[in-house]
């Protein structure tokens, strides 16, 4: 499933985002025909990945899409763990869940928004309101040791998937809206709606 199921569900939650805001659409294509002239020659992924707006898509889909939805569960096997105006005793078990975090709305403003810019606000490096780098809260593959070993890989697809995708076809949304994308279960892997057909579109 990490190899697979998450990417696959952040491809095509990717696609329904930006095809259904012309002006994200419009941006990415600009800046995609600037590196990659040719549709059918893919560029180096170093190349994909200096791309302001793009990159800003990614991280953008990576918040949005969150991956896997089930809280983590640690423990303290040394000592306590405080957090705030707490101290989590040694032993007892603690969880948080991606979702929550992903839309906070006191670091992201509109989180419910798809808003690839608000990676490129401000200074170089995007800050949360409480001053830290807003990368800091996007833990789409968690934090510390164990974190998902494969984030590079899923990076690298999304970076590449992308690009090859909205260079090389023109396709719309078909009868699809934001319950084909929107969490409604966790199941370990956020679910829509059971109603949903999924992200269904027309290719031109």
């Amino acid at each position: 499933m990490a190899g697979v199921e998450t990417t696959a569900a952040a491809l095509s939650k990717a696609i329904f985002y930006i095809l259904d805001n012309q002006c994200i659409k419009m941006k990415l294509s600009a800046e995609l025909e600037q590196v990659f002239p040719n549709p059918r020659s893919t560029p180096p992924l170093e190349t994909l990945e200096a791309l302001p707006y793009l990159s800003s898509t990614v991280n953008e889909v990576l918040r949005m899409t969150i991956g896997v939805s089930q809280r983590t569960i640690r423990k303290s096997r040394t000592g306590p763990v405080p957090y705030g105006e707490y101290l989590i005793p040694q032993g007892y078990y603690f969880s948080m869940t991606t979702y929550f975090t992903h839309n906070d709305p006191t670091i992201w403003e509109s989180p419910e928004e798809f808003r690839p810019e608000r990676w490129l606000e401000g200074k170089k490096t995007p800050l949360a309101p409480d001053g830290q780098p807003l990368s800091k809260y996007l833990v789409t593959f968690g934090r510390g040791p164990r974190m998902c070993i494969g984030l590079n890989l899923a990076r690298a697809e999304l970076f590449i998937g992308l690009a090859v995708l909205f260079r090389r076809f023109n396709f719309e949304l078909f009868d699809t809206t934001r319950e084909a994308v929107d969490m409604k279960a966790d199941y370990f892997l956020p679910l829509p709606s059971p109603t949903s057909k999924g992200v269904r579109v027309l290719v031109k």
